[in-house]
C-alpha cells in the first residue's frame, strides 16, 4: 500500500470504490453526519479490480437488504475508481463499512487506464457474513447507480450481480506473438472456442526475446505494436493455461515472467476495445526492440499472411469485395470505379492500414478468417 504526506502533515492513501462510495455525495453526507468534517477523497483514476467480480453478499439493516461485495472470479473484472484518502476518510470508511465486523479492509492490486498495477486498499464482506446472495433494495441500488453515471461506468455488470446472474467474462484478448493466427502456438487457443479474430494494434514497444517477443509500455512516445484482437468462448480456460505460458504466477505474487494486464486495442471502425495482454516484466533490459512492432514483419511473413487474409475474406473474387468496400467505406475518391482504383490491390492498402481487416469481416461476414 502506497501512502504519501499531504500538505497538512498526515499520509494519504489510494483507495479503490466499487460500490455506494463510487456516489460521493452520498459518502459526504454520511461523514458530515457522523462528524468526520475533514476528510480528503480526491479522484486519481479510473480502474479494474482483475479476477473479481460483483456479488450482493450481505444484509445491511440500514440499506434495507443486500449491499456489494467482490468475490474471486477468473477471467471477470470489477470497474471502479481510485481515490486518494486521508487518515480521517480512511477512519470514517472504516466506520461506514463496518471494519472489522461487517467488512474488512483488504490490500489489493487493480489496474489503471494504461494498464499499470496501482496498489490500493478496498473492502470485501468479512467470511462470517458473507452469504451467497441477498437481494438489495431498490433505494440502495439506485444510490450505487447514481455512482456509477457519475464516474461513466457502465451498469450492466451491477445489474446482473443485483438480479444474482453472473454477468459474461472479460472475453477480449490482444496476441502479438507466437500465439496470433498463422504462428506456431496459435493451433494452442483452437481449443477454447474462437469467436472473432481482426488484425489490431496497441501502444508499447515490441521486444525480441528470441523464439517469441515481450511487450512493454512504450511511456506514450507513440510506438505501435501489431497483432491480433481475438474474443474467446472459454475464458477461464483460456486464461489458465495462457498464464502457464507466459509465467504469470498471479496478482500477489513477485517473479511473474509476464503480468496479465488490461490494453487499450485498436481494432478499426468502432472504437477501442479493452482486452487482456500479458505484458513483460522480466528481462526486458537486455532484450532488443524490433522496431516495427511486428512480429510477423520481424520474421517476414507479413505478406504471405496478408496474403491469405485476403483470400479468407474474398474467397478468391477480388473484384467484387473491392465493389462492396468503395460503397461502404466512409469516404468517396470521386466515382465508385475511382474509389475502387484506390483500394486495388487489397493486401497493399491493408498492408498500409488504409484498409483494416474489421472492415473486410464487415463485408464478408467472416470475423473468424484463418482461426478455424
Amino acid at each position: 500500500m502506497e501512502s504519501t504526506e499531504n500538505s497538512n502533515g498526515g499520509s494519504t492513501k489510494f483507495y479503490f470504490a466499487y460500490g455506494s462510495n463510487l456516489n460521493e455525495e452520498d459518502f459526504r453526507q454520511w461523514c458530515e453526519s457522523h462528524r468526520y468534517t475533514n476528510i480528503q477523497f480526491d479522484y486519481v483514476a479510473h480502474a479494474e479490480l482483475p479476477d473479481y467480480e460483483l456479488a450482493f453478499t450481505c444484509e445491511s439493516l440500514s440499506r434495507g437488504g443486500g449491499v456489494l461485495d467482490v468475490r474471486p472470479r477468473l477471467g471477470q473484472c470489477v470497474a471502479g475508481v481510485i481515490f486518494q484518502v486521508n487518515e480521517e476518510a480512511l477512519a470514517a470508511l472504516d466506520a461506514k463499512e463496518g471494519v472489522p465486523t461487517w467488512y474488512e479492509r483488504k490490500y489489493v492490486k487493480v489496474i489503471n487506464g494504461i494498464g499499470d498495477f496501482v496498489p490500493v486498499l478496498t473492502y470485501m464482506v468479512s467470511d462470517n457474513k458473507r452469504q451467497k446472495y441477498v437481494k438489495p433494495s431498490d433505494h440502495y441500488l439506485n444510490i450505487v447507480q447514481q455512482g456509477y453515471r457519475q464516474h461513466r461506468i457502465g451498469c450492466r455488470k451491477l445489474m446482473a450481480a443485483a438480479a444474482n446472474r453472473r454477468a459474461p467474462l472479460e472475453d477480449r484478448f490482444f496476441f502479438y506473438g507466437t500465439l496470433m493466427r498463422d504462428e506456431s502456438r496459435f493451433h494452442l487457443l483452437k481449443r477454447f472456442g474462437i469467436k472473432c479474430a481482426v488484425m489490431a494494434e496497441v501502444f508499447g514497444r515490441l521486444l525480441n526475446l528470441g523464439s517469441h517477443p515481450g511487450l512493454i509500455d512504450s511511456d506514450s512516445d507513440g510506438h505501435r505494436v501489431h497483432g491480433d484482437f481475438m474474443r474467446l468462448s472459454r475464458v477461464s480456460s483460456a486464461i489458465k493455461l495462457l498464464d502457464r505460458i507466459e509465467g504469470f504466477l498471479g496478482y500477489d505474487k513477485p517473479h511473474s515472467i509476464f503480468q496479465r494486464t488490461r490494453t487499450i486495442v485498436d481494432v478499426g471502425e468502432g472504437g477501442p476495445q479493452q482486452a487482456w495482454v500479458y505484458r513483460l516484466v522480466a528481462g526486458a533490459e537486455q532484450a532488443p526492440t524490433i522496431p516495427s512492432g511486428d512480429w510477423r514483419l520481424h520474421h517476414q511473413r507479413r505478406t504471405s499472411f496478408l496474403q491469405k487474409i485476403i483470400e479468407a475474406h474474398t474467397g478468391g473474387d477480388e473484384s467484387r469485395m473491392l465493389y462492396q468496400l468503395a460503397g461502404k467505406l466512409p469516404f468517396r475518391l470521386g466515382s465508385r470505379e475511382e474509389t475502387i482504383r484506390f483500394l486495388s490491390p487489397l493486401t497493399q492498402r491493408l498492408d498500409e492500414g488504409l484498409i483494416t481487416e474489421r472492415k473486410l469481416a464487415e463485408v464478408s461476414e467472416n470475423w473468424t478468417a484463418l482461426a478455424n
